[in-house]
């Protein structure tokens, strides 16, 4: 039957689309619209229609059928929260949809040939890079579960990115990922871009700079080596890290104060569930070291990653984060929290008495936002990761003291997946992702854009910059996203 792929069905696979033929296969079933709708369309792409709407906020992913043909069975997340998820079975005559699974981390679902639903479920901090093969029995009249859903295998792989059954449902194959991260440090030439390139941190395991220290010797970071992430140091001649955080929690993204008196960094409160969302907390403590106090709490999505989306389809996306000025005296530090499911609202606050207010208000979610607070405090550069879309999302700079805004085009570089200012405050570094890899480069205020590191064809990935108090040394960090694909026995016992 797949080769019948022609017209319409094959622009769809070339585009990566996710279709699923009918048992019979008489029937395509496809998502499409950015990932929000269902359709059906013939074998040969004849007499396409769309089935249903993701509805506002929506995105669909993992289509399979039911055995008969009559039904399908999609994987629904909130395009604001990937964490929260719900596979839907959607009877092809109307009617409203059955949510037959709804928990936190499924990343992909397939409907067996006898009658069961099998998806992929990942763990709960602190074991979430464990994911689980699960099924679900369901009466084969009504689709409706005949049962509580029951594990049948789990592993060490950090996302599962699709899932497909054997025609006698004895076997699944699926592909699973992994993202691993180290620290690099390069130095920034107006002339040769970004040269002696050298690797800070070396382990198999999710590293992300977050700062420097204030003399510029040694690069803040947060690691998960030790299970879950705690925060560390590494001066740029030593060997070993030093550890700056250890503690039960999720700690992330340590940065010092403009005044140098505090090191913050966020802190998870309390983990998501299916009717509330995680609450992160910004903390201080004394950068000399010492207890810890809680600056202000909100809520967030926490991925494994930075800014990173993995070729398997992984959204490592991290939010909420803040910035801080550079010197003391030039501005509180901001915060950038959702919103509702579009905005991201950015809110002043000071490292002892929390919250100041609102500064400003952007039309996008933040969870596709990459963005950063200049050097003196009064303008946002942000721009937004724009997965699905083939057009190039300008670099914009909002003025924080008058609202006003000027776009920065970016040219042909796609999807920008990290911003920060250079200390001179006249640049910004943006870093790109695409399925060969990822680039680094600075842009002006006048759009003049320069290549810094190319790693596109290559299958690494660039996130997380840090440029050195004097503008000199450039750290980030330097993933690898990839993925295989395995065959489990999905037999019952």
């Amino acid at each position: 039957m797949l080769s019948t792929l022609t017209g319409d069905i094959r622009k769809l696979a070339d585009d990566g689309f996710m279709a699923a033929f009918s048992p019979d296969g008489r029937q395509v079933a496809y998502i499409t619209g950015l990932t929000a709708e269902i359709w059906l369309m013939g074998p040969k792409g004849e007499n396409p229609r769309r089935v249903v709407s993701a509805g506002a906020g929506g995105v669909f992913s993992s289509l399979s059928w039911s055995p008969d043909g009559t039904r399908l069975a999609c994987l629904k997340f909130a395009s604001s929260d990937f964490s929260h998820s719900t596979v839907e079975i959607r009877d092809l005559v109307g009617g409203p949809p059955e949510a037959v699974v709804t928990a936190p981390r499924v990343s992909a679902a397939t409907w067996a040939p006898d009658g069961r639903l099998l998806f992929a479920r990942g763990d709960p901090a602190p074991t979430q890079e464990s994911y689980g093969l699960w099924e679900l029995a369901l009466d084969p009249q009504t689709a409706k579960p005949a049962g509580a859903p029951r594990q049948l295998a789990a592993w060490l792989s950090q996302s599962v990115g699709s899932m497909s059954v054997s025609r006698d449902g004895r076997r699944v194959m699926m592909t699973r990922g992994r993202t691993r991260s180290n620290v690099y440090v390069g130095e920034v030439s107006a002339v040769a871009g970004l040269t002696n390139v050298r690797q800070v941190t070396e382990d198999d395991r999710v590293n992300w700079p977050s700062a420097w220290t204030p003399d510029g010797r040694a690069v803040l970071f947060h690691s998960d080596r030790n299970g879950d992430f705690d925060l560390l140091r590494q001066g740029l001649t030593d060997r070993e890290a030093q550890t700056v955080l250890l503690g039960p929690e999720e700690d992330r993204l340590a940065r010092i104060s403009p005044d140098g008196k505090w090191l913050l960094y966020l802190a998870q409160a309390s983990l998501a569930t299916d009717s509330t969302p995680m609450r992160i907390r910004v903390m201080r403590m004394p950068a000399g070291g010492g207890p810890a106090e809680a600056v202000l709490e909100t809520a967030g999505n926490w991925g494994r990653g930075e800014a990173i989306v993995a070729v398997d389809g992984d959204y490592n996306w991290s939010f909420p984060d803040f910035r801080c000025p550079a010197a003391p005296g030039s501005g509180p530090c901001v915060i950038a929290e959702a919103a509702g499911p579009t905005q991201t609202v950015f809110t002043a606050f000071d490292p002892v008495s929390g919250r100041k207010g609102e500064v400003a208000r952007v039309d996008l979610p933040v969870d596709w936002l990459a963005w950063d607070l200049s050097p003196d405090g009064t303008r946002v550069a942000y721009a937004t990761f724009a997965f699905f879309s083939f057009s190039a999302q300008p670099l914009r700079v909002l003025t924080l003291a008058d609202k006003s805004e000027r776009k920065i085009p970016l040219k042909n570089w796609l999807n920008p997946t990290a911003i920060t200012w250079a200390p001179s405050g006249q640049e910004v570094y943006v870093t790109n992702w695409s399925v060969r890899g990822g680039t680094l480069f600075s842009v002006d205020m006048t759009g003049r854009l320069r290549v810094l590191r190319d790693l596109s064809g290559k299958g690494l990935y660039l996130g997380a910059l840090r440029p050195s108090p004097d503008g000199r040394l450039l750290a980030f960090g330097e993933a690898t996203a990839g993925s295989n694909a395995w065959v489990l026995d999905a037999q019952q016992r």
